[in-house]
């Protein structure tokens, strides 16, 4: 069950004096933001396209300028650019 008192979820964690309902509600706040950046980064990828991916990033193709920017394998790259598309 989780309680009024749960820790704040800004605060630093120390997980190991969390209760267990609390590491749960940590979880899936965590997962929540994770899920919803995921879903703005992927609205970003969206606009590069209509408007030319060489315009915007200098790179001839989407998948590479990710590679380079955030240092993610090329299948990896690749996948993000075609689930956006």
């Amino acid at each position: 069950m989780i309680s009024a008192d749960s820790p704040d979820l800004a605060a630093p964690p120390e997980w190991w004096r969390c209760e267990k309902d609390a590491l749960l509600m940590n979880y899936l706040a965590h997962e929540r933001e994770k899920r919803r950046l995921e879903a703005e980064q992927g609205q970003i990828l969206a606009e590069i396209e209509p408007r030319g991916v060489k315009d915007v990033t200098g790179y001839a193709v989407l998948s590479q300028a990710l590679v380079d920017w955030v240092q993610i394998k090329p299948a990896e790259a690749k996948a993000r650019v075609v689930s956006r598309s």
